[in-house]
């Protein structure tokens, strides 16, 4: 019996992951995943219901982890909703248009990577799934 709610439990996170794709940064070293449907390098929801899109960075200019998060914590004026040696989150105006947003920052040895995910509708909790695939490779 547990072996076959395993794989019932397996089947649901393959579906997922034939409807999502990996945005990444213009050097391809940090990516978001997305959902599939979305269009174009700043991947944008192609549906009519929801208007999310996102944008991934990796900057080159900024040396350490602390000004990543001090760039931000100055760009950004929304609410600081993670702060750790390693990750940065902040929910609020984007800095990139003030539109509503998900800023997330994470450190990965030395690579630094960024991703802005605007929400004109739809959830926050949609920009906040997005937000939280940010990986470095």
């Amino acid at each position: 019996m547990k072996q076959l709610a395993l794989v019932l439990l397996c089947i649901p996170a393959l579906a997922l992951a034939d409807d999502t794709k990996k945005l990444s940064s213009n050097d391809g070293s940090c990516n978001v995943t997305v959902p599939t449907a979305w269009k174009g390098e700043k991947a944008t929801s192609a549906s009519a219901d929801k208007k999310v899109s996102a944008t991934v960075s990796h900057p080159m200019a900024m040396h350490t982890f602390d000004e990543v998060k001090s760039g931000a914590k100055a760009l950004y004026k929304g609410k600081v909703t993670k702060d750790t040696a390693t990750e940065l989150e902040i929910e609020g105006p984007s800095a990139l248009n003030n539109k509503p947003s998900v800023y997330r920052a994470i450190a990965s040895g030395k690579t630094f990577c960024l991703v802005d995910v605007d929400y004109e509708s739809g959830s926050i909790d949609d920009a906040r799934k997005i937000a939280r695939t940010l990986a470095a490779r």
